[in-house]
């Protein structure tokens, strides 16, 4: 009888110690798994930020060449405005000349 509860006890000391070390193991294996998750989790987010920054930089390189091309159209547009209008501007340019330069007596 003692020779069975002595061993009884020991299955129960053995599975203790085997429950103990698989919870050991489980924490380890948490910590590491906590620790690459981690590291995966950085490299994802400066992925993104990279990924971030190069599509920024394409839509401020596409909004500037939008910007140049806005520019370049509207100074063509302005000139060409100019050059329609350049004899009417011109004869209005010599009426005010007239004006200012008439004596009294021609303006009256």
């Amino acid at each position: 009888m003692r020779n069975v509860v002595e061993k009884v006890l020991g299955a129960e000391r053995q599975a203790r110690e085997a429950i103990d070390s698989a919870k050991a193991e489980a924490v380890r294996l948490r910590a590491e798994a906590d620790r690459q998750a981690e590291v995966q989790l950085a490299s994802a987010r400066a992925e993104a930020a990279r990924l971030l920054r190069e599509r920024l930089d394409a839509a401020r390189a596409a909004a500037s060449a939008t910007l140049a091309e806005g520019q370049q159209a509207a100074e063509k547009l302005v000139a060409h405005w100019y050059a329609a209008r350049e004899p009417e501007l011109a004869g209005l340019a010599q009426r005010v000349l007239k004006q200012v330069v008439a004596t009294d007596l021609e303006k009256r």
